[in-house]
């Protein structure tokens, strides 16, 4: 990548500068609010929602989901869950990777397990101390001071990669692995398999058990079909399926219609991909080819809502009527329970940036086609290196002039960061 850099700062003096942008890979099209790859979502309270997703991309809404904000993250790994505790927040990810925020998730820093370096999927936050995280291989880590570090945990001897978590208190909770429900009443600590052994005109093995949603009153556990049923000469009709337990009565399963293929050769599978508990014991469930599924009534009725989009739904979030959907480069929010769906085109704040005492660069514009200007309001800036997403170094400039011409990069997302003799601010940067 042959690339041309000139920078400098609208100060009275003018000072040798080296730059450093740091490219994540994100590809973007021309549209600059086009939403990334995402795999799960968080309400933290009323109006605050975190999504996080491929690429390291973490994103935060401040109204109830309806706009949204790149936040910078430390890393460029695979983030595959997020939960929020008041100002506490914890984010998972591939290769062991652990995210921590004590400010709302205003800002993240990595934080080094020190336990494994296996993918984890999911995690809970039982208080504001403690945190248990699941992944891939068994592996379960705990920690008991607010993230800060982690140890192997739990007594579950298996060879499955662990799905999903759900507590709903700080010493119930259930697990799904390998098609196994664990149960936990003591935060975790020892776990037993609860799957039941039959279920009366089931029509299919406990295998493809994939993700759970845990209340005081509900257990729900989402299951994933490949059965397919012939519904005319060359049509396909497929299944897939809710199981739950009120109380302590015994597990019933609900099964849906919610697909049909009338191609001869259609081969495709839609899977429910994550289940919520809402107010009411009623369940909202997302899925593969934009499915959303509302059941009603203790899992008497299911509705298939119209979500207006085909992309694969990864998670579902809510709070009060507010629900929260995300997906492959998709965000759905609904206002009424999850009756009714808009799709969220604007995921970036564009334009320029304020400068004070904690943000000392006004960086504009963003997105940019071509050129970056740069104004500093403090001590200026030393430092600009272009890297890859693994690291390598790209280029290294010394410029003096008030621009940043980035013509010649790819479409993408980049951190801009620049440093003086008191540290680094990192700004992310849009090229377009």
């Amino acid at each position: 990548m042959k690339t041309t850099l000139k920078i400098s700062i609208h100060r009275l003096t003018t000072v040798l500068l080296i730059v450093t942008i740091v490219a994540i890979s994100l590809p973007l099209s021309v549209n600059a609010q086009i939403i990334p790859s995402l795999s799960d979502v968080y309400f933290a309270d009323n109006q605050t929602v975190i999504a996080v997703g491929k690429s390291g991309n973490i994103l935060k809404s401040t109204d109830t989901g309806s706009t949204w904000t790149q936040i910078a993250c430390p890393v460029n790994e695979d983030l595959n869950g997020v939960k929020l505790n008041g100002s506490l927040g914890i984010v998972v990810g591939n290769k062991g990777t652990i995210l921590q925020s004590m400010n709302y998730g205003v800002n993240w820093t990595k934080v080094n397990s020190n336990v494994t370096s296996k993918d984890l999927t999911d995690l809970e936050i039982l208080s504001n101390t403690k945190i248990i995280a699941i992944g891939k291989d068994s592996i379960m880590l705990v920690s008991n001071n607010s993230g800060e570090s982690w140890e192997a945990f739990g007594s579950i001897s298996c060879s499955y990669n662990f799905d999903d978590l759900s507590f709903m208190d700080l010493n119930n909770g259930i697990l799904i692995a390998g098609g196994t429900i664990y149960g936990t009443t003591d935060g975790g600590s020892s776990w037993k398999n609860i799957k039941p052994s039959s279920i009366s005109g089931h029509h299919t093995a406990w295998s493809n058990l994939h993700c759970c949603s845990y209340s005081s009153d509900l257990m729900v556990i989402g299951e994933n079909f490949n059965t397919k049923i012939s519904i005319n000469p060359t049509g396909i009709e497929y299944y897939d399926a809710i199981w739950y337990k009120i109380g302590s009565a015994n597990f019933v399963e609900k099964k849906g219609t919610f697909r049909k293929c009338y191609d001869k050769t259609c081969t495709g599978t839609y899977y429910i991909q994550d289940i919520r508990i809402l107010p009411d014991n009623k369940f909202l469930a997302v899925g593969d080819d934009g499915l959303i599924v509302k059941i009603e009534n203790n899992g008497a009725n299911w509705s298939y809502k119209n979500s207006g989009t085909t992309k694969s739904l990864t998670a579902v979030s809510y709070s009060g009527n507010n629900c929260i959907a995300v997906g492959n480069g998709v965000i759905l929010k609904s206002t009424d329970s999850g009756d009714t769906w808009s799709t969220i085109t604007s995921i970036i704040q564009s334009g320029t940036e304020d400068y004070n005492n904690d943000n000392p660069f006004k960086i504009f514009p963003n997105p940019v086609e071509n050129i970056i200007s740069i104004i500093h309001s403090g001590n200026l800036p030393t430092t600009v290196v272009i890297y890859s997403i693994e690291g390598k170094l790209v280029r290294q400039e010394l410029v003096k002039e008030n621009q940043i011409d980035i013509s010649n990069l790819s479409k993408g997302i980049y951190i801009l960061r620049l440093t003086n003799q008191e540290g680094t601010i990192d700004r992310r940067i849009i090229k377009k």
